[in-house]
């Protein structure tokens, strides 16, 4: 991948995957947007330490950009949901809603914030980079 546009193209076509040929059985949240992504080579259910894992080497974002991870987080930093950015003003983002549940290509993140924001009070959003838009910006930015 070269481009934020590759990058772009990637997520949707692994959105189309899975809305064409996935199944809702032993995914969760985090498993999905991970693989959407390309953090994963394919959706799966991921535990809480191998999304800590993974999640420690993004770069957290200010805001919502195009491609980023959504993470809604607990007040020790656990994550309990993940979604991805799919469309910009408005906010728009993929998800799955729960394990072994249907998959959603675009929701407002005022609706999906607004489901998991209230299952803890201490909860915050993040937003971070996956590691190959990362890789793309880090190339703009030297050039």
């Amino acid at each position: 991948m070269k481009t934020k546009k590759d990058f772009y193209k990637f997520v949707n076509r692994n959105k189309h995957n899975i809305r064409k040929f996935g199944n809702n059985v032993g995914k969760n949240c985090i498993g999905t947007a991970l693989y959407l992504v390309g953090e994963l080579p394919e959706e799966k259910f991921v535990y809480g330490e191998q999304t800590d894992s993974i999640l420690k080497n993004l770069k957290e974002d200010n805001v919502p950009n195009l491609g980023n991870l959504v993470a809604w987080q607990d007040g020790n930093g656990e994550t309990y949901h993940l979604a991805v950015v799919v469309k910009t003003n408005p906010t728009l983002l993929a998800h799955r809603y729960r394990f072994n549940s249907g998959f959603f290509s675009k929701w407002t993140f005022e609706d999906v914030d607004s489901l998991f924001s209230i299952q803890r009070e201490d909860s915050k959003v993040k937003y971070l980079i996956p590691s190959k838009l990362q890789k793309i910006l880090d190339k703009e930015a030297q050039n």
